[in-house]
């Protein structure tokens, strides 16, 4: 597999649009990229779709966006063409977002996120064709002992989008 040779600046210079214009992005296969445009472009996710308009119209982090952009700045959706199968693109997606680590990207999925059908049915399948056997005892340690991992620092922009989304779900609570 060969990585896609790309920087900020070349998805800076990608063609873009206003969150708010999305029914407009094509309906192509690709990549594409959401930033803000504020004093400093900062990239604030990355994803990978069959068709980019069909995904944007219904996307799992479209909230989380439009708050940024109401708070912060206008966040802008590039699109990078890219012909490829699903793996293909699954793969250049997760290696880009292993080199620019967009605070969005590192957020859990939102409470309301629906796993696609499809893959529900894979993971189904995939349980039922494990080899189980029910006569195996098995030994559950209901108190693990905890693993000292490294703790990870977070930017002062997944800081921001995480306190932004904190307090718009307090404040929909109160009203």
């Amino acid at each position: 597999m060969t990585n896609l040779p790309i920087t900020l600046e070349t998805i800076f210079s990608l063609p873009a649009l206003p969150l708010e214009y999305r029914e407009l992005l094509p309906e192509i296969p690709g990549l594409y990229f959401a930033y803000s445009l504020s004093e400093e472009n900062q990239l604030l996710y990355i994803g990978k779709a069959q068709n980019i308009r069909e995904q944007w119209l219904k996307h799992h982090r479209l909230r989380d966006l439009q708050i940024v952009a109401c708070v912060v700045s206008q966040v802008n959706l590039a699109w990078l063409e890219f012909y490829a199968s699903d793996e293909i693109l699954t793969q250049q997606e997760q290696v880009l977002i292993k080199q620019f680590k967009p605070p969005i990207n590192e957020l859990n999925p939102p409470d309301n996120y629906r796993m696609p059908t499809e893959q529900k049915l894979i993971g189904a399948s995939q349980a039922a064709n494990a080899n189980i056997n029910i006569d195996d005892e098995v030994v559950v340690d209901v108190f693990p002992q905890p693993i000292n991992q490294p703790q990870k620092k977070l930017s002062f922009w997944t800081w921001l989008v995480i306190v932004v989304l904190v307090l718009v779900f307090c404040w929909g609570s109160f009203s």
